[in-house]
C-alpha cells in the first residue's frame, strides 16, 4: 500500500486557490509578475518576448497589503490584555520554540486571519518530557494544513484527523555556509480513543514507481499528559467568522480581486503610453532615398510642391478611459479598506439600516477580533491542561478601532491617500494619533516599528517555513 499523508481535504481544494492569489499579493509585484498570465492574460497574438515586454511596462500597486497593515495598526493600537494562572502567564513572554512573545503571536495570528481568514496553533510538548520542558505553540498556515477529519463523540464533534506540513531548514553536510529544506508531514490521529502522532518523509526516487513516495520517519508517537495518554487532538483553528476547522472566506477577498483588476488595466494603461505617448514623424512627397534627419541644423526639402510632413500624435479617449477606470477601482479599494475602520454610529438608526450598513464591513473586523480572543484563551488552556493547570483565561483586545473624531470619509481619504503614496506612513499614523486612535504614551515611531516588525515576520517567514519550525507562517 502506498502512503499518501499529503492528500488533501475538499475544504484546502476549495480554497487553495483564494489562498495563492493572496499569497501572491502579499509576496508584491515580483511575485505578481513571476506568476505570469496567471493574474495578467496575454493579448490575442502576443508572442512570448512580446508578453515579457508587455507585462514588464506595468507596475504593481499593492493595495492589499496596505490595508492588512492598517487594519493590523488600527486593532493593536492597544496591547491585548491577557489574565491568566501565574504559571502560565510566566510562559506567555516566549511561547514559541523561537521565544515569541504572546504578544507577537496575536499579531501574526491577526495579519494571517485578515489576509486569509484561516489559521491554526498546535500546542505541542517536547517528545523528551522532563521538568524543564514546557509546552509551546507552533502555528500554521492555511497551506499546511492539508488535511483533516471531525466525527461526532456524544454530543459534540471532535477532530480524529489532522495532517500538517512542515518544512524544516537543516544544515548542508558539504557546505557550513549552506541549508537545505527537507518537508515532512505530521500525522495526528484519535485510534481507540488515544492520540497517535506519525511524522513522514520523502524517501529516495523509488526504481519502480520513478518518482519519491512518503515513508513514516520514526516511530508512533503516544503523547503523554500528567502521565495520561492524550486523547485530544490539541490544535487550534481560528477563523475570521468562527474557530471551526472548516475555512473561513477571506475577509478582504473582494479587495483583492480588485487589486488583481486594478493590476491588469495599469499594465494595459502603460502599454497604451508606450505607443501612444511619443509623437511619431511622418513625411509624404519626399523620394525614397531621401535621408531626413529630424533635429536642429537641417531642413526637409523636396522638388514636389504638395509635400507634406508632420507628426502623428495621440488625441482619442481610449487612455482616458482606462485611466478613469483605474482611479475607480482605487476608491473602491480605500472604501472597502475603510469601512472595515469605520465606528458605528450611536445615533439611533433603523434596525434595518444598522444591518445593512454594519453586517457586511465593521462587524467584519469586530468578528475577526473576537475570534482571535476566544482561539488565544482555548490555546492559552490548553498550555493548562498540558501543565495540569486550571487556566481560566481572559484575553481582551481593543476594539476602538477609530476615534469618533474620524468620520468615513475622513477614513476613506486617508487611508486613499496612503494606498497612493501620497502620504506617508508618518503622516497615516500621526492624523490616526491625532483621532485618538493611537495610545498617547505611544510615539509613531514605535508604532511603525510594531506594524514592520509584524509585516516583515509573517512575509518572511512564508518563504522560508511551511510549519512548525518556526512557527510563524503568513
Amino acid at each position: 500500500m502506498i502512503l499518501q499523508p499529503d492528500t488533501k481535504s475538499t475544504y484546502y481544494k476549495a480554497f487553495n486557490n483564494r489562498w495563492q492569489k493572496i499569497g501572491a499579493i502579499c509576496e508584491g509585484e515580483e511575485t505578481i509578475k513571476d506568476m505570469g498570465d496567471l493574474y495578467l492574460p496575454k493579448l490575442s497574438g502576443q508572442t512570448a518576448k512580446e508578453y515579457d515586454a508587455y507585462r514588464n511596462r506595468g507596475t504593481f500597486f499593492n493595495a492589499f497589503l496596505r490595508t492588512v497593515t492598517g487594519l493590523v495598526g488600527a486593532i493593536i493600537r492597544k496591547e491585548p490584555v491577557i489574565k491568566t494562572h501565574a504559571s502560565i502567564d510566566k510562559l506567555l513572554g516566549g511561547i514559541t520554540l523561537y521565544n515569541e512573545s504572546i504578544q507577537e503571536v496575536i499579531k501574526v495570528c491577526l495579519t494571517n486571519i485578515l489576509e486569509f481568514g484561516y489559521y491554526g496553533i498546535l500546542i505541542d510538548m517536547p517528545i523528551e518530557q522532563s521538568e524543564n520542558n514546557n509546552p509551546y505553540f507552533a502555528l500554521y498556515a492555511p497551506s499546511s494544513i492539508l488535511n483533516l477529519k471531525t466525527e461526532r463523540l456524544g454530543s459534540d464533534y471532535k477532530l480524529t484527523l489532522l495532517s500538517l506540513l512542515e518544512v524544516e531548514s537543516v544544515p548542508d553536510p558539504d557546505n557550513p555556509f549552506a541549508d537545505s529544506s527537507i518537508e515532512r508531514i505530521r500525522v495526528l490521529s484519535i485510534e481507540d480513543g488515544v492520540l497517535v502522532i506519525r511524522l513522514y518523509k520523502k524517501n529516495s526516487v523509488s526504481a519502480v514507481k520513478g518518482k519519491e513516495e512518503w515513508v513514516q520517519d520514526g516511530e508512533d508517537i503516544l503523547p503523554r499528559i500528567r502521565g495520561k495518554n492524550a486523547t485530544e487532538i490539541p490544535f487550534v483553528f481560528l477563523g475570521s467568522l468562527s474557530n471551526t476547522p472548516i475555512p473561513d472566506p477571506p475577509p478582504l477577498m473582494d479587495l483583492a480581486n480588485l487589486n488583481i483588476k486594478h493590476w491588469q488595466l495599469t499594465v494595459d494603461y502603460y502599454h497604451g503610453l508606450h505607443y501612444c505617448a511619443i509623437p511619431t514623424p511622418w513625411a509624404a512627397g519626399f523620394g525614397k532615398g531621401t535621408d531626413l534627419y529630424i533635429g536642429a541644423n537641417r531642413a526637409w526639402v523636396s522638388d514636389d510642391p504638395n509635400a507634406k510632413c508632420g507628426y502623428l500624435e495621440f488625441t482619442g479617449s481610449g487612455l482616458s478611459a482606462v485611466l478613469a477606470a483605474i482611479d475607480k477601482l482605487e476608491n473602491q479599494m480605500a472604501i472597502i479598506g475603510a469601512r472595515m475602520l469605520e465606528e458605528q454610529k450611536k445615533a439611533a438608526e433603523a434596525a434595518d439600516t444598522v444591518r445593512m450598513r454594519y453586517s457586511g464591513d465593521t462587524a467584519t473586523l469586530s468578528g475577526v477580533v473576537g475570534c482571535i480572543e476566544q482561539g488565544i484563551m482555548k490555546a492559552i488552556d490548553w498550555l493548562g491542561i498540558w501543565l495540569g493547570i486550571e487556566a481560566k483565561t481572559e484575553v481582551m483586545m481593543n476594539r476602538d478601532f477609530v476615534s469618533e473624531s474620524l468620520d468615513s470619509q475622513q477614513i476613506t481619504a486617508l487611508l486613499q491617500s496612503w494606498q497612493a503614496s501620497a502620504i506617508s506612513l508618518d503622516t497615516f499614523l500621526y492624523n490616526l494619533q491625532v483621532g485618538e486612535v493611537l495610545p498617547p504614551d505611544r510615539t509613531i515611531a514605535d508604532e511603525k516599528l510594531l506594524i514592520e516588525a509584524t509585516a516583515s515576520f509573517s512575509n518572511d517567514s512564508s518563504d522560508i517555513f511551511g510549519g512548525q519550525n518556526p512557527e510563524f507562517l503568513a
